[in-house]
């Protein structure tokens, strides 16, 4: 299992640092754009004019906060779609992606079982995950300081922990069904389609009367949790999200353990 994780490790590599160039670039940007928005007059009041559905969606009453202007530019969708992104694209390709190009074979003639080959891949995506997290934390931290955008440190750590689960999920759930068969196209749609149908529950919830309170069994719901920068930890979310990676790693244990693989 080590010698899968630290060498998938070493095959993402590349990816993850441009990866991280991009978060950290991307929050670099909004820290920049930060004190121009802060110094505009009667923006609360501006902002007072939108429907309050939308206010909602996208975290917009606190914009005139620095805590409020990173949720809404940032943590209401930019950040997430990026971190499901990565995940699902690094997912896809671990196993779906090595049967694909005759490789994963080559992997499991070795005396392994297939369950620690399945589990060093999610390690490793677990991992390259973190890193990506990291950066985001770190690059909000530098921007705190520099532009004093108020934020806690526990909320930015909190905010990171949420999207590295997220992002970890969404990953896990293609990289169980490129497990499951062997199709890295197929891997991609469903876990893309999870994501697209997670957000629009999360998103309906709050437009849609009958759909209120629906929003609990979205995992967007439990990333965001109406912030996440400023509302602290969540435990419940937290373990809701990783409760559902590990239930997709499980089940996919069995499944690619009773598959022909093809070379």
């Amino acid at each position: 299992m080590t010698v899968v994780l630290l060498r998938t490790l070493r095959d993402l590599r590349r990816g993850l640092i441009g990866w991280t160039l991009g978060v950290v670039s991307l929050v670099a940007v909004m820290a920049w754009v930060w004190p121009s928005m802060q110094d505009i007059p009667d923006l609360d009041a501006l902002l007072a004019n939108y429907p309050e559905p939308m206010r909602e969606l996208f975290n917009i009453d606190g914009f005139s906060t620095g805590a409020g202007f990173f949720n809404a530019e940032l943590f209401s969708l930019v950040v997430p779609i990026l971190f499901a992104i990565f995940g699902i694209s690094r997912g896809a390709r671990l196993l779906a992606g090595q049967e694909e190009a005759g490789h994963l074979e080559v992997t499991l003639a070795q005396p392994v079982p297939r369950w620690r080959v399945l589990a060093g891949h999610a390690l490793a995506l677990a991992a390259a995950m973190t890193v990506l997290g990291t950066a985001l934390l770190a690059s909000l931290a530098v921007a705190n300081v520099v532009v004093d955008v108020g934020l806690g440190f526990a909320d930015m750590t909190a905010a990171s922990v949420s999207m590295v689960l997220f992002g970890i999920e969404f990953g896990l759930i293609a990289l169980a069904v490129g497990a499951a068969t062997g199709r890295r196209g197929l891997a991609m749609a469903v876990a893309s389609v999870a994501a697209i149908a997670a957000y629009l529950l999360y998103a309906l919830s709050k437009l849609v009367d009958p759909l209120d309170g629906w929003e609990v069994i979205s995992p967007v719901q439990h990333a965001l949790r109406d912030g996440p920068l400023g509302t602290g930890w969540s435990p419940g979310s937290l373990l809701a999200m990783a409760a559902v990676a590990l239930s997709v790693t499980l089940l996919a244990m069995p499944l690619l353990h009773r598959r022909d693989i093809h070379g």
